[in-house]
């Protein structure tokens, strides 16, 4: 019989992160197993892989067991400080904490295999929490493939996510590698949001993710290191085809501008939700320029519920015309209307990344919305207005 030694409160975390990636038995039972190769946890689900290691696992061991009942095993003897796994045969494991569990194994060879590739390819380096937070901008809709991706551009590596209602787009974030050809790169975004789930149980929150593609089918692979965990995601379910042309939808120059407190617009959209039409989700800013402010109002079946003024900045612009006169533009739009998530995703994406102020710019009450940040430009959020008529 050998035996393994485990930190118990790592093993419940390792565990716990690999859980969403565990496959359904009836695809394949042997699916609904971790395996464990050496220092490595392997969960798959056969269209995205996850690996996990730890720099205080021990080397040798090859066997796979049902999560499930590995897990059940750990938290019965969670008080325990170490776990000592006893593989008394390749089919029958036991695992001691302050109590001993028999535990039905699995061979290794009849897991799916995982092996990484030499460390020889062209690798991007993403900053974790723009990658995070650009997840929630992509599309959920299966059928619509291409927006359920985060696009890394090749030629400036900026990341973008949209849904074809909202789109972001971060102008840093991303290191590409120098002297060498970056061919662009799209990325799930369901597999950035899982391995955020994985970091999350983890109790890790790493500053970068590594990420590169391979393959004729571009398999997606990204690699994250933190606190003596390496993390490896493989991604086989990857889209191959054309990003839309996002560039064509952001206006270069917009002609009226306004800015305002995130904190302030964030407690003004809270409270007008309640009253929100329950299918539509539209709230409608109404601005007043004569008192620099602000209110916004959703309308149902019931009634008008208009809420608190929000004090705003109104912007000029000067515009030189086609003689050379240059003339001041003033705010010139009564309303507009927008989806309320939309807007609540996008200000608690910029709270959560330090921003405090942001302007809203645009040419028309049908006009794509800008959302910047004031104290830095390197973000642009876009919000598609719904019409009001």
């Amino acid at each position: 019989m050998t035996t393994y030694h485990y930190e118990s409160k790592v093993l419940r975390k390792v565990l716990k992160a690999l859980k969403p990636y565990i496959g359904t038995v009836t695809r394949s039972p042997i699916l609904a197993n971790v395996a464990i190769q050496g220092k490595v946890f392997i969960a798959s689900d056969l269209d995205v892989t996850c690996a996990i290691h730890h720099d205080s696992f021990e080397e040798g061991i090859a066997t796979t067991l049902n999560l499930k009942q590995l897990q059940a095993a750990v938290e019965a003897g969670k008080k325990a400080t170490t776990v000592a796994l006893n593989i008394i045969s390749e089919t029958q494991h036991a695992l001691t904490t302050t109590l001993t569990t028999p535990l039905p194994a699995l061979p290794i060879r009849e897991f799916p295999e995982f092996l990484l590739p030499p460390n020889t390819q062209t690798r991007i380096t993403i900053d974790y929490k723009k990658l995070m937070g650009l997840a929630k901008f992509a599309s959920d809709d299966s059928s619509m493939s291409t927006l359920q991706q985060i696009h890394v551009s090749k030629e400036t590596g900026e990341l973008v996510a949209t849904d074809g209602g909202r789109l972001h787009r971060a102008l840093t974030g991303v290191s590409l590698p120098a002297g060498e050809v970056f061919e662009g790169m799209l990325i799930k975004a369901s597999v950035v949001a899982k391995l955020g789930v994985a970091m999350k149980a983890l109790g890790i929150e790493p500053q970068t993710v590594q990420a590169y593609q391979l393959g004729e089918f571009k398999k997606t692979f990204l690699v994250v290191k933190c606190d003596g965990y390496t993390i490896h995601i493989i991604a086989t379910d990857t889209y191959c085809g054309q990003y839309p042309r996002y560039n064509q939808l952001i206006p270069t120059d917009p002609t009226y501008s306004i800015t305002f407190s995130v904190a302030d617009m964030l407690l003004a959209l809270a409270e007008v939700k309640p009253f929100l039409p329950p299918r539509t989700n539209i709230v409608t800013f109404n601005f007043h320029k004569e008192v620099t402010g602000l209110t916004l109002s959703t309308k149902n079946l019931e009634a008008v519920t208009v809420g608190s003024l929000l004090p705003v900045t109104y912007n000029t612009k000067d515009v030189k015309q086609e003689d050379g006169e240059v003339i001041t533009k003033h705010w010139d739009i009564a309303r507009i209307g927008f989806n309320h998530t939309y807007w609540v995703d996008c200000l608690n994406s910029y709270k959560s990344w330090g921003v405090t102020e942001v302007t809203l710019s645009t040419n028309s009450s049908l006009s794509p919305a800008l959302i910047t940040p004031v104290d830095h430009r390197n973000d642009t959020h876009l919000i598609m207005p719904i019409d009001l008529k």
